[in-house]
């Protein structure tokens, strides 16, 4: 049997996934933004660790994430942070020494990996963390990196302050940036001092990506040659 044959450079998966856009304009439900990951603090319980504990990894398990058909997560985990007993209570992260020094730069963060199921990429478009500040000692400038298949991590969006603290309501920041054709994501929650305390607290009950999964291109390219007849009928 005859096999066909389709290019793998990358304007062409870029073309196939314009092309799948627009169809999926006139077609709702082909290829929709979704969320990829949802972490959920709930079955998170400090209330037993002394000030300033270092934290076990794993914070979280994937089993505690809510993931999209085709994605698969990995381990929540600290790296460096410390365990807070201000207004802590069960069912939520309380952590701080994000920002050592409050210089600006962060140096300690949560992390996690998300990953696309065989051939197909992630096209990565939200990030969010709802948060509250437990007081003016803890780091006001919220911000994400992200590391491509493996590569250097970077800034996702712009960092956002948040000028509210001990009001003990939590908030979602929402980060918008555009990583497209990803076959792993590493993100990095990395809140640094922007204008504020160092030292302080932040109480986090939920971290989530938001984007497409896109199937790779043999699989598009199939798709389209049965939806694009369907297409031109509705016109």
């Amino acid at each position: 049997m005859n096999q066909m044959i389709y290019p793998t450079h990358t304007w062409f998966r870029q073309f196939i996934t314009a092309l799948v856009s627009i169809v999926a304009l006139s077609l709702p439900g082909v290829v929709t933004a979704d969320t990829l990951v949802a972490w959920d603090f709930s079955s998170l319980d400090y209330t037993a660790l002394a000030d300033n504990s270092p934290l076990s990894n794993p914070i979280l398990s994937p089993s505690a994430a809510t993931t999209s058909p085709g994605v698969t997560v990995s381990d929540l985990t600290s790296q460096g942070l410390l365990s807070s007993v201000g207004n802590l209570i069960a069912g939520e992260g309380n952590f701080k020494n994000w920002d050592v020094g409050g210089d600006g730069i962060n140096d300690n963060y949560l992390e996690y990996t998300i990953e696309a199921a065989g051939p197909d990429k992630i096209s990565l478009d939200e990030l969010q963390v709802t948060v509250w500040r437990n007081g003016g000692g803890a780091p006001n400038g919220y911000a994400f990196d992200v590391s491509v298949d493996g590569g250097d991590y970077a800034p996702f969006g712009t960092v956002l302050t948040d000028d509210l603290a001990g009001d003990k309501i939590f908030d979602t920041f929402t980060f918008n940036d555009n990583i497209s054709d990803a076959a792993t994501l590493g993100i990095r929650f990395t809140p640094r001092n922007a204008g504020a305390g160092s030292t302080g607290n932040l109480h986090i009950i939920g971290l989530a990506a938001m984007g497409t999964l896109v199937p790779e291109p043999s699989s598009l390219l199939l798709l389209l040659m049965g939806l694009l007849p369907l297409h031109f009928l509705r016109r």
